[in-house]
């Protein structure tokens, strides 16, 4: 599990290698929360500093390739800046 996180200086593509991903995504406030299985050889694109997460639902080994735009794109988890 890749916990929610963004990238405030880049969007991403995650290309999936091996096996099927589900990742999930929330453009901004209001906008509907999108469920997304990466399946063997597709790609799925987050935007810049849209939250994200990625996961790896069955036991077997995932491979998988992520690209920015940007040689710089930072990361923001989410969970753990959020103080209650």
């Amino acid at each position: 599990m890749n916990s929610p996180h963004t990238h405030p200086r880049a969007t991403e593509i995650n290309f999936s290698v091996n096996t099927t991903l589900r990742a999930g995504v929330l453009i901004e406030n209001g906008a509907r929360f999108a469920e997304i299985d990466i399946a063997p050889g597709t790609a799925t694109v987050f935007p810049q500093g849209a939250i994200h997460f990625e996961m790896n639902p069955t036991c077997e080994d995932a491979m998988f390739v992520a690209g920015f735009n940007g040689e710089d794109p930072g990361v923001q988890q989410v969970a753990q800046r959020c103080k209650f």
